[in-house]
Order: structure tokens, then C-alpha cells, then sequence
């Protein structure tokens, strides 16, 4: 996230944080959009707490817009698009460590007839796991990548959660021969599988988890989404810039779906 941020700062991009989008409607020569700020407040008497207000509303008219806005996408509720789930959602439980192992720059793969496991290597010697649990184990209330689900382990669970860890390892990744014993952090996470009916329509597009979302092995979701977001900013400067038909979009959108 931080190369991408800065990636943007170079070309003069300033990414507005706590905005979102509050409706959409689309014209044959633009695209009107109501965009809310947010900001925090403290409510409630004796147990407080914060929750996320509007402090304003701007309206802009726009050329294009790109819905890269995530698993609940407001963009694709807008434009009506529906995004059923396409198989059983997945559950990861996730493991950052310091190791000694000699991981190089690697991904490792580990395929199961019940599971699908990865071994990612990190910077500075960190390494993370992400181990598939049965389909028993899934929590329907936990959602696919929430942050807020990261554990820092405490000395009451640290024990727990470094055994667990041991034991995924010598059933999952028995090659694994480096050091265990500095666990950082774990987490489960629930990655829904869905793909969007349609990819936008007219002057408005989706990509990344936006359109679809898939487990965290090889960051698919995210990769495509960038790949998607450089087909469609070129299409976008050909029609703005050559004066190439806005129909052009409407192409990419229906390759993309047979893809």
C-alpha cells in the first residue's frame, strides 16, 4: 500500500482518506457523483465510543469513474450490479514469524486434496504462513481480509497459537526447517469467493475485489486488479485524449468476462 501511495505522490496524486461515495448517476457525456468526508466522534454516555459521521457532501461531475473500492463496493451497489459467491468461501489462519530459513524471494505453494497452504517471504528474515482450515471451522460472522481481526499475541495466547503453528507446520510444511519460536502476530481471515454479473457499464467500471474477490494465495484479486485499472486508464486516455468511443469500454468489459 505504501508503494502504491507513493507511486502517486510522484505523479502528483493526493489520495483523500475518510471519503466515500455516496451515489452515482451516469449521463451520456459524464458522471455525477455525491462524495461524503468522514470524521470521527465520540458518542455515548458512561461507555463511550467512536463511530464514523458525515461531516460533508461535495457534487462533481466526472468524465469516467473507476470503482476500486473494495468487497462492498459502493460504485457496484450503485450501479446495481449483483456479486453472488461462485464457490464456498475460504478460512486462513495466518501466522507472521522471525525465522532463520534461507527463503530467497520465493513464494511457496503447498497443494493438498483439502487445502491450499503458502509460505511467503518477508523482509528482514520475517516470513508468513497462511494455512487453509476445514470447512468446519469457518465463522459466518468474520469477513474476508478485516484488519481488525490481526491478533497481537498476549502471554496468555502466545503459547497456544506457537504450538498450533508447530503443528500446521509438521503436518502441512514438514521441509520447513528454520526457527519457529518468534511469533509476531496471527489472525484468521475469511475470504469470500464472488464475481460481479457485470464489470460496470457506460462510463463507470469496476476492478479488483470490487468485481471479484478469490483466497489470498498469489494476491490474484489484487494482481488483476491493477492489471484491470492500466487497461482501463489507457482505454479511458485514448477516449478522452484521440477521441476513441466511449463504447470501447464496453468491450473491454465483455472480454474481461469471458476471461
Amino acid at each position: 500500500e505504501q508503494l502504491l501511495i507513493g507511486a502517486l505522490e510522484d505523479a502528483g496524486v493526493t489520495v483523500r482518506w475518510n471519503h466515500r461515495l455516496a451515489a452515482l448517476g451516469q449521463h451520456d457525456d459524464r458522471v455525477e457523483v455525491m462524495i461524503e468526508r468522514l470524521t470521527k466522534q465520540s458518542v455515548g454516555y458512561g461507555s463511550s465510543h467512536t463511530e464514523w459521521m458525515v461531516r460533508d457532501t461535495t457534487e462533481h461531475e466526472l468524465s469516467f469513474v473507476i470503482g476500486a473500492d473494495g468487497y462492498r463496493s459502493l460504485v457496484r451497489q450503485q450501479l446495481g450490479i449483483a456479486f453472488p459467491e461462485v464457490r464456498a468461501p475460504q478460512q486462513y489462519a495466518v501466522f507472521e514469524l522471525h525465522t532463520d530459513a534461507e527463503l530467497g524471494h520465493e513464494l511457496r505453494v503447498v497443494l493438498d486434496e483439502g487445502s491450499t497452504d503458502a509460505l511467503w517471504p518477508l523482509r528482514d528474515g520475517l516470513c508468513r504462513f497462511d494455512f487453509e482450515l476445514p470447512e468446519a471451522d469457518l465463522d459466518e460472522d468474520s469477513r474476508e481480509k478485516d484488519r481488525a481481526s490481526i491478533e497481537l499475541d498476549s502471554a496468555a495466547t502466545h503459547g497456544v497459537e506457537l504450538e498450533r503453528l508447530r503443528s500446521l507446520i509438521r503436518a502441512r510444511a514438514p521441509w520447513f526447517h528454520g526457527s519457529i519460536d518468534d511469533l509476531r502476530w496471527h489472525t484468521e481471515a475469511r475470504f469470500e469467493c464472488r464475481l460481479a454479473a457485470s464489470f460496470g457499464n457506460h462510463r463507470a467500471w469496476l476492478v479488483g475485489d470490487a468485481a471479484h474477490t478469490l483466497g489470498p494465495i498469489g494476491g490474484w484479486s489484487m494482481n488483476e486488479g491493477l492489471s484491470e485499472a492500466a487497461q482501463l486508464a489507457d482505454a479511458i486516455a485514448r477516449i478522452i485524449r484521440e477521441g476513441a468511443p466511449v463504447a470501447e469500454l464496453e468491450d473491454i468489459g465483455r472480454a474481461r468476462a469471458l476471461a
